[in-house]
């Protein structure tokens, strides 16, 4: 179910939502079976973990808010999705992948100290699903 008008915004109310642990309880380290290494592009080693998404036909909506550590600090993010992953940062749209084996790549640099959003969309369309994303 699609969570509503702006939930990609800064300013949406998430406090609702329930966390990752909630809906998956493990994750996958990058490597693991099905996807393995298998995502170009993707930078290792990674920290990274796939957030694996239940079989069939499924859409997820994820958001992490974080305030910025520095002024003209840039972060290079980069995501997949098993099968399709749509990235916002701050309610712009950045980054759409719908192919898992390559990675999708942006950079940011906060312009002020405050809370920024990272916000995903990632489609599952049957078998295994994923997302996985590495910032730094």
């Amino acid at each position: 179910m699609k969570p509503g008008s702006g939930w990609e915004q800064i300013g949406f109310n998430d406090t609702t939502w329930r966390t990752v642990s909630d809906v998956c309880p493990t994750l996958a380290a990058y490597g693991a079976a099905p996807w393995l290494t298998s995502v170009t592009g993707f930078p290792t080693p990674t920290p990274a973990q796939w957030l694996p998404i239940a079989e069939g036909v499924h859409t997820y909506y994820f958001r992490r808010t974080f305030v910025s550590d520095a002024i003209g600090t840039t972060k290079r993010v980069t995501v997949s999705g098993d099968d399709v992953v749509d990235v916002y940062f701050d309610g712009v749209l950045q980054a759409s992948s719908s192919n898992w084996q390559a990675s999708a790549t942006f950079v940011f640099t906060p312009s002020s100290f405050g809370t920024h959003v990272i916000a995903i969309v990632a489609t599952n369309k049957g078998g295994p699903g994923g997302v996985l994303i590495d910032v730094r």
